[in-house]
């Protein structure tokens, strides 16, 4: 018997984190949501030839976000959630071990406030065999470093979380 996929699920049960990072408690993600609890995310960016940056655009708000992102449910590492949510959006397989951190932020907006742990996976050739999970992103494209520059400079392309660690800790890590 197939089993339908839902996306977002509102029962997702997600840690809760005090101001110290340190993990507090549970709730459904509906739960984390509604009283604006701070919680866990992992953001990856799929960096291949050294120079290009896969993008995905996000099929809840049409703008362009890291190549993977998702909530980490509760008792699972920020590293097994980035590689699952790879596979989840993009259909492609990232080990843990080829995760390479780039920072951990504390993201306050509203009622999702969070800590994102940002990673980038490297990969010598392009990559193009992507099985896309629509109710995540509708589409993914490779930018370089001029393109991101120019995108990071305009208004409506980006999340706002994204511009932000294009800017300073992706784009300069990149080669021309």
């Amino acid at each position: 018997m197939a089993t339908e996929k839902i996306a977002h699920n509102p029962n997702e049960l997600l840690d809760i984190l005090d101001d110290d990072k340190d993990v507090i408690g549970s709730a459904s993600r509906a739960e984390i949501h509604e009283k604006g609890f701070l919680h866990r995310e992992v953001y990856l960016y799929l960096i291949c030839q050294e120079r290009y940056v896969l993008l995905a655009r996000r099929a809840d708000n049409g703008l362009w976000g890291p190549s993977a992102a998702g909530h980490v449910p509760s008792g699972q590492s920020y590293e097994l959630t980035a590689c699952n949510e790879s596979i989840e959006e993009i259909g492609h397989q990232i080990n843990k071990s080829g995760l390479v951190e780039l920072v951990k932020l504390k993201l306050i907006g509203g009622s999702n406030n969070r800590i994102a742990k940002v990673f980038r996976a490297d990969e010598k050739e392009l990559v193009n065999d992507f099985t896309i999970d629509e109710d995540e992103v509708k589409d993914v494209a490779y930018y370089d470093k001029k393109q991101l520059l120019d995108m990071v400079c305009r208004e409506g392309q980006l999340t706002r979380s994204t511009r932000y660690i294009l800017e300073r800790y992706v784009i300069p890590s990149l080669k021309v």
